[in-house]
C-alpha cells in the first residue's frame, strides 16, 4: 500500500496526527498497532471537527483491534491495509 501514496508523515504522536486532519494539514490518517489511550483526544478533535474517525471491521463485523482511520479513505484502502476484501 505504501507505494501508492505521494508522501508519508509521522508526527510521532496519534493525537497531532488526527488534529492534523481536523485542521486539514493532512488530508487522512491510518495508522497499525495503536490504543486507544494513543488516539481518543486527537480522535475528539478530528470528530467536532467533521472528520470520520472509525476502526475498520475485521471479518467477523467487529471492530479491527489495531487499526483506526480517519479522513479521507476511501473501502478498497481499507481492505488493503486490513487485508480483507472491499
Amino acid at each position: 500500500l505504501l507505494p501508492a501514496f505521494g508522501d508519508v508523515r509521522r508526527i510521532g504522536s496519534a493525537a497531532l496526527d488526527l488534529c492534523m486532519v481536523a485542521d486539514g494539514t493532512l488530508d487522512a490518517y491510518a495508522e497499525f498497532g495503536t490504543q486507544e489511550y494513543d488516539w481518543a483526544a486527537g480522535a475528539l478533535v478530528a470528530e467536532e471537527a467533521g472528520v470520520a474517525v472509525t476502526r475498520p471491521a475485521s471479518a467477523d463485523g467487529t471492530a479491527h483491534p489495531d487499526w483506526m482511520v480517519a479522513g479521507d479513505v476511501d473501502g478498497s484502502a481499507l481492505a488493503a491495509m486490513t487485508g480483507e476484501r472491499a
